[in-house]
């Protein structure tokens, strides 16, 4: 989650706190995303979230700050759903109309047959370098 800090806001002096106030305000809206996530898939129990400030070229401030929060609920609760719900209209997220949702899966790896790959693993590569120091001694 992006969230640039309100500079038109503060010059208004409507950011009484600053940017400490800020970022209050963005962990709590970053806690929200992860409640209302989760609510709203009952088959995850956990969450994890990352919000950072906007680029300096948007904001015109110099530095920024992360926060990175996660979440677990194993058992939902009335009044963990009621919180949820109130999270939800409060800052006006996840809105099913509003997101573009995409299947994507990727492999961090490519998938190598052992029979037929031909590269040079560790341990066919450390005698050539040890060879190779040698020879240049």
């Amino acid at each position: 989650m992006i969230v640039a800090y309100p500079t038109d806001l503060e010059a208004k002096g409507g950011l009484k706190g600053g940017y400490k106030q800020y970022r209050g305000t963005r962990a709590k809206m970053l806690e929200a995303y992860c409640m209302v996530l989760l609510s709203q898939h009952r088959h995850l129990n956990t969450a994890v979230g990352i919000a950072f400030d906007a680029h300096s070229s948007q904001t015109g401030r110099v530095g920024g700050s992360e926060d990175l929060f996660a979440m677990r609920i194993d058992e939902w609760t009335p009044k963990l759903e009621a919180e949820a719900a109130r999270l939800r209209e409060a800052y006006d997220i996840l809105r099913e109309e509003r997101l573009n949702k995409q299947l994507v899966s990727h492999d961090e790896f490519p998938i190598i047959d052992p029979a037929t790959d031909d590269r040079l693993t560790w341990r066919k590569r450390r005698p050539r370098k040890r060879d190779k120091r040698r020879r240049h001694r």
